[in-house]
Order: C-alpha cells, then sequence, then structure tokens
C-alpha cells in the first residue's frame, strides 16, 4: 500500500477517534470514582485516586490532537483537585477523631507511653498533610495543644504512695 497524504489524514483521523475514546472513558471511570466516594473517607479511597492509571492515554499526548490533549489536561487538572478535596476531608475527619478522643483522655490521667503515642501518631499526621497550612494553623494546632496538656499518671509517685505495690 503507498502511503500518500490521504492515507496519512485517515490514519490521522482514526488515531484522533481512538484516542479521544480512550480520553473520554479515563474521563467518565474517573468521575465515577469521584463521585461515589465511602461514606467515610479513609486511606485506601485517597490511594485509589492517587493512583488511577493513565497509561493508555500516554501514546496519544502532544500528538497534534488538540481534542485530546484539553481533554487530557483537564483530566489531570480534575484528578489534581478531586484528590486535595478528598485528602482535606480526611485530614478534617481525623482531626475531629483526634480532638475527640482528646477530650475524652482529658477527664482521666493517662499513661506517659500512651500520651507520647499520641502525640507521635498526630505528628505524623500533620506531617504528612502540611499542604493544609490553614487547618495546621487553627483546628490541628488546637489538636496538639490539647494532646500535650493531656495529664498523665506518675508511677514513682504512686509507688512511694502505696507501700503495698513494692
Amino acid at each position: 500500500m503507498d502511503w500518500n497524504e490521504e492515507v496519512q489524514e485517515e490514519f490521522a483521523d482514526v488515531i484522533r477517534q481512538f484516542g479521544l475514546k480512550y480520553a473520554n472513558k479515563a474521563i467518565e471511570d474517573f468521575n465515577t470514582l469521584c463521585q461515589n466516594p465511602p461514606a467515610k473517607i479513609d486511606r485506601s479511597y485517597l490511594q485509589k485516586l492517587k493512583t488511577v492509571d493513565y497509561s493508555k492515554l500516554k501514546p496519544f499526548i502532544n500528538q497534534g490532537i488538540e481534542q485530546f490533549d484539553t481533554a487530557y489536561d483537564a483530566l489531570e487538572e480534575n484528578k489534581l483537585e478531586n484528590l486535595n478535596y478528598y485528602r482535606k476531608k480526611y485530614f478534617e475527619a481525623k482531626i475531629a477523631d483526634y480532638k475527640k478522643q482528646a477530650e475524652e483522655l482529658s477527664k482521666q490521667s493517662i499513661s506517659p507511653d500512651r500520651k507520647k503515642s499520641l502525640e507521635s501518631e498526630f505528628e505524623k499526621l500533620r506531617d504528612e498533610f502540611m499542604d493544609f497550612l490553614e487547618l495546621q494553623m487553627s483546628s490541628a494546632k488546637e489538636v496538639a495543644e490539647m494532646l500535650a496538656s493531656l495529664r498523665t499518671f506518675n508511677f514513682s509517685a504512686q509507688q512511694r504512695n502505696n507501700p503495698k505495690r513494692r
């Protein structure tokens, strides 16, 4: 078969249609994932959003198909926006969980190890979501202060006051 301009145009048209079909399917699948989140956003859902794979679309990028490139850029932007939105929801929920836990534990004394563990877990969470500065400076800071002010019991003082424990 001779490869001439007419065949080249047909080939380009088939590639364009094929690429757009793949792009539309990827957009539809991603929208379905984003529109049906679990009742409680968890790490596994965030991981699903983060690892959505567009490898089938890569051969069509920058091939002169303007509609495809526009759709792909919109898909990438949508992925980033949704990932940030659900990451923020997850972080807000975790802050609320720690706040509730700190409020409950503030009514009693806890072991120093338990307090240290809670503070460490919360600090790791804050480090992971450092990009949400407004939450870091308000809610997260408040919870960190609540955790830091939790009372602990002193084992050595209890043993001195209770000679039967020795």
